[in-house]
């Protein structure tokens, strides 16, 4: 009986540690780290290790069954490593960050009267006006700040006017996450490539693990010049997502307004 208490709190906690309790820990940060040690399949191939393992994960969509210490590791440096390259791509985050800028009364993104239509939703849904402190640079930055946390833990969250915002903030993390895995994943890659080279080199046998690995590793290196700007695409989407649930949510609140006081 003792056993059958804890074990449901064992499970939690364990799948907390791998990042797969939730979906947008398994997006961002698990499928990162999984993609990255996926690219030693081939070299493990021709290793003759066994990938069971991995073609059970493949079919569960990145279940428990390759839930390693090394891929649980991993899920947690590519979260560290994608908010290390968020700071690099965003030095002034949150306040330059996509979504926030856009609000500031001086970042020419929007049109006037659009961002005016965000400045009354904002003001209707959160009590905070914009508008008010637009004179103030450093305070309107703090007022879209506040503006933006009330929103995401208390007005998105849950909401199902804001699906696609949470699927586009589970896409942003991956990017982020596998672009700031750079190092980790270049080096994967290569030294598969390598290692399936030496073994070719020495059987003569087995070409297409070879050639899949330098394939593997030719889309690293392309990858490695490209991901920042797809990270820095990402994050617009989550912007765009992010007014859009804005705008769907104020007009959701006011129609049920105005049924109330007509009832």
């Amino acid at each position: 009986m003792a056993n059958e208490v804890i074990n449901p709190g064992i499970g939690v906690k364990a799948q907390k540690y791998l990042s797969i309790d939730n979906q947008y820990r398994r997006v961002a940060r698990f499928y990162p780290a999984l993609m990255t040690v996926a690219m030693l399949i081939p070299i493990a191939i021709m290793l003759g290790i066994p990938l069971s393992g991995w073609l059970l994960a493949t079919s569960a969509g990145g279940g428990l069954a390759v839930a390693t210490a090394v891929v649980a590791h991993l899920s947690h440096l590519a979260s560290a490593a994608g908010n290390r390259l968020q700071v690099k791509l965003y030095p002034n985050w949150p306040h330059d960050s996509p979504t926030n800028l856009r609000l500031h009364p001086n970042d020419p993104t929007a049109s006037t009267q659009q961002k005016q239509l965000w400045y009354e939703s904002i003001l209707r849904l959160t009590g905070l006006d914009i508008s008010v402190v637009a004179n103030d640079p450093a305070e309107a930055a703090r007022v879209i700040n506040d503006a933006v946390v009330i929103l995401r833990t208390k007005l998105f969250i849950g909401n199902k006017l804001a699906e696609r915002l949470d699927l586009h903030n589970a896409d942003y993390g991956l990017s982020r996450n596998f672009a700031g895995l750079r190092v980790v994943w270049l080096l994967t890659s290569m030294s598969s490539c390598v290692g399936c080279w030496t073994i070719y080199a020495i059987r003569q046998e087995n070409l297409l693990f070879p050639a899949v690995a330098s394939a593997v590793f030719a889309g690293c290196v392309l990858a490695a010049f490209v991901i920042e700007d797809y990270v820095r695409h990402t994050a617009r989407h989550y912007a765009d997502s992010f007014f859009g649930a804005l705008l769907a949510c104020d007009e959701a609140c006011q129609a049920k307004a105005k049924k109330k006081a007509v009832l």
